[in-house]
């Protein structure tokens, strides 16, 4: 009789995720059947739109190049950040270009799609189809897409650095850039032309103005006008037309790269290089030609995938789970073309997880029969010990002291107090052992709070999310934590004595302590009570420093950004002037090395921890980007 294999239920879920193996098979209509309606609710929303910002059909259309050439199209560009990933939307090529109502109008269609066929269409296709009608309804070409992505479970802003261009590249470095996903010099200078729309900050164009040598294939008239769009230490956030019609896709474009009215290095340099002049020349004389290219283009660059699971996102801002549910599956993706070869592997999935399941189970076995031999020994020596003492008692007495023993009461033992003694040691083994194995924190229940049960029978709003809170580590100044704690509350929509319950999640190391061993349990009653026992406990007297101090602490040759921003920081808070956080970020960052200032002007952090957190990362990045396309 063949033996059967037993499945455990704590692993049925994960065999039955629905994940993709290998590559996803993409063509026309692919929703044809399960949701008809797509492409006609994306077009109309598409359509509103372009109508109520023209900009819109540019930053949408962008979305597809900024997402395929990263990991693949996979909708990994609109993941947000989370307290494990950095996701890419603010990677050095993006943070210049991709404009916050794009993500927006992605959010709108998602919306729209999942209350007429919900779960059913890929973030991932939403961006391929929404990139399509952008242009197509600024007068470009209509094509067929081809569909069936799934999202993908994560996102990476190393990896979008690391490949997507500079505006400041050159036609050498894109040809180079291009060719490893497998796209010809005809396809890169035909999707250049998505610059036939659309608009570009002065921010891009700067440093090619005033400090990059040899710059002399611009039009000297052009010159002039770009000159007085953005000045030298001007409004960087002020924008420019990329071509003389952004606002109708065209082949424009090309006609202003011949002659020499590029307004991104990246554009012009199409015309200077050789190996591309010929092709702008060709489509700047036939639009159609154009129009061919780059609807073969789009399509080459919709078929770019990763192999790696992926899902179909409720919300494309987020994954629908945890990502360690598919570590197995991750492990075991092979690319499957036939029905046999996708049962053979999903066979062999599920061979890994029984297999696994097993060990676990032989694991949690082997620790309950070390529990069992522990509990039998912690009961058995007590016993002993009990009767070894009698013995060793009633050999050095007397017969006189034997008697007047056995004339004493004989003291009654309590019968639960050793078997209870047990039982908590058992428990508190066994606790150990379930935190080892599933990951589960140990709670000992030690701890008591220090607000009273009135403050802990308060509710938090519906729905309510705690916000990011800045940390207090007892270092820094605590009337501007407490301040910028409150304004972080009162806007996630909690006030007043909520706070209290809130507070802990502001403090950490000294200030940490000190609120969970220093506050007596119970002792707290109002937000007013706990903000005073704060500022007394961490307010101390420091060195007040001017504001014209603070403005000439700049970043020094060889300082790591982040110990700079630190100093600087250190300063601000003693500073006599108040300084709103915004402006005071907006000040360290002036203080930077030139190539940090340039790029962090434009993402506007949201406090220091987040400065520092981008910084750092930008540093880390800047000289391979500089290195690989200058």
């Amino acid at each position: 009789m063949p033996k059967k294999t037993c499945i455990p239920l704590l692993l049925l879920p994960l065999i039955f995720l629905h994940i993709i193996i290998g590559e996803a098979q993409l063509w026309p209509g692919f929703y044809n059947t399960t949701c008809p309606e797509v492409e006609s609710t994306v077009r109309e929303i598409m359509k509103n739109a372009i109508i109520k910002e023209t900009r819109n059909a540019a930053s949408i259309m962008r979305l597809q190049f900024h997402d395929c050439f990263v990991n693949g199209c996979d909708g990994s560009l609109l993941l947000d950040d989370t307290p494990t990933m950095l996701g890419e939307k603010l990677a050095l090529s993006n943070i210049n270009s991709l404009r916050p109502d794009s993500f927006e109008i992605i959010d709108e269609i998602k919306i729209a799609l999942e209350k007429i066929c919900p779960r059913v269409i890929s973030c991932a296709d939403i961006i391929i189809m929404a990139s399509r009608d952008a242009v197509a309804l600024t007068g470009g070409p209509d094509w067929e897409v081809k569909l069936g992505r799934k999202d993908s479970l994560y996102a990476s802003q190393d990896d979008s650095s690391n490949i997507l261009p500079s505006p400041r590249a050159n036609a050498n470095s894109l040809i180079h850039l291009f060719a490893k996903f497998n796209l010809s010099t005809e396809d890169l200078v035909a999707l250049s032309g998505s610059h036939s729309i659309g608009k570009a900050r002065c921010f891009s164009i700067v440093y090619r103005l005033y400090n990059q040598s040899g710059e002399s294939t611009i039009d000297p008239h052009y010159k002039k006008e770009l000159h007085k769009l953005c000045p030298r230490d001007g409004d960087e956030d002020k924008v420019g037309n990329l071509d003389a019609t952004p606002t109708v896709f065209d082949n424009q474009y090309f006609k202003d790269l011949v002659a020499g009215k590029g307004f991104l290095n990246s554009d012009q340099t199409l015309y200077t290089v050789e190996e591309t002049r010929e092709w702008v020349v060709k489509f700047s004389e036939d639009e159609g030609a154009f129009f061919d290219a780059f609807v073969k283009g789009m399509l080459k660059l919709g078929d770019l995938q990763s192999g790696q699971p992926g899902e179909v996102r409720k919300n494309c801002r987020v994954v629908n789970r945890q990502r360690v549910d598919v570590v197995v599956v991750n492990v075991m993706a092979i690319e499957a073309n036939t029905i046999e070869e996708e049962s053979e592997n999903m066979k062999k999935i599920i061979e890994k997880l029984v297999k696994d399941g097993e060990e676990k189970g032989a694991q949690i076995k082997r620790q309950e029969e070390k529990i069992a031999n522990l509990t039998k020994k912690l009961q058995k020596r007590p016993i002993d010990e009990t009767h070894k003492n009698g013995e060793t008692e009633s050999e050095g007495k007397s017969d006189e002291s034997k008697s007047n023993a056995k004339s004493k009461p004989r003291r009654r033992r309590n019968p639960h107090g050793d078997s209870f003694c047990f039982q908590q040691i058992q428990d508190m083994i066994a606790k150990t052992i379930k935190h080892q194995l599933d990951g589960n924190p140990d709670e000992s229940g030690h701890y008591i709070k220090p607000y009273t049960e009135r403050i802990d029978a308060l509710e938090m709003p519906n729905a309510y999310q705690p916000p990011k809170f800045m940390f207090f580590d007892g270092k820094g100044n605590p009337k501007q934590h407490v301040a910028h704690f409150i304004k972080m509350c009162n806007n996630a929509g909690t006030e007043w004595d909520l706070l209290v319950k809130q507070f802990v999640r502001s403090l950490k190391e000294v200030a940490f302590d000190w609120y969970t061993d220093e506050l007596a349990p119970g002792s707290i009653d109002s937000w007013d009570q706990i903000e005073k026992m704060f500022l007394n406990r961490f307010f101390n007297t420091r060195r007040i420093v001017s504001m014209l101090e603070l403005t000439q602490a700049n970043q020094m040759e060889g300082e790591p950004v982040v110990e700079y921003i630190d100093r600087w920081r250190t300063l601000s808070l003693q500073c006599k002037d108040h300084l709103h956080e915004t402006s005071a970020i907006g000040m360290c960052i002036q203080g930077m090395h030139w190539d940090l200032v340039y790029i962090l002007q434009g993402i506007k952090p949201k406090n220091f921890q987040d400065l520092a957190t981008r910084a750092h990362e930008m540093e880390n990045s800047l000289a391979n980007h500089e290195e690989k396309y200058d």
